[in-house]
């Protein structure tokens, strides 16, 4: 793993924790593992033979970005603010990539900094 494979994955992690309001990173589609196993199974570079294919990696850690959407969308009072969580929010479920899903998630940490 790559240290830029870490930070991405710790940049996920972070945007989950946000959204989810915890630091319990055992929760279901929090960890840091699943961006970094979703980013390795795209560069061919899996080691772990029982992890599901990209793409499947894909759907799944878009599933749960999505319910991170939902959580931050409720917490937004302004409207302004709203509808631009939800026009992310659909970016990142008609993404392609981990790329893709990265600079949403980069995005949106900006977006969401009050709420550290």
């Amino acid at each position: 793993m790559s240290i830029e494979t870490y930070k991405n994955g710790m940049m996920y992690e972070n945007f989950m924790c946000r959204a989810f309001k915890t630091t319990d990173r055992m929760k279901p589609g929090i960890d840091i593992s699943y961006m970094r196993n979703l980013i390795d199974a795209e560069n061919g570079e899996s080691w772990v033979s029982h992890l599901p294919s990209a793409d499947k990696q894909l759907v799944k850690v878009k599933t749960y970005i999505n319910k991170a959407f939902e959580k931050l969308i409720k917490r937004r009072r302004k409207e302004e603010d709203k509808m631009q969580l939800r026009l992310l929010q659909e970016k990142a479920q008609n993404s392609f990539s981990s790329g893709e899903l990265l600079d949403i998630i980069e995005q949106t940490m900006e977006i969401t900094q009050d709420l550290k």
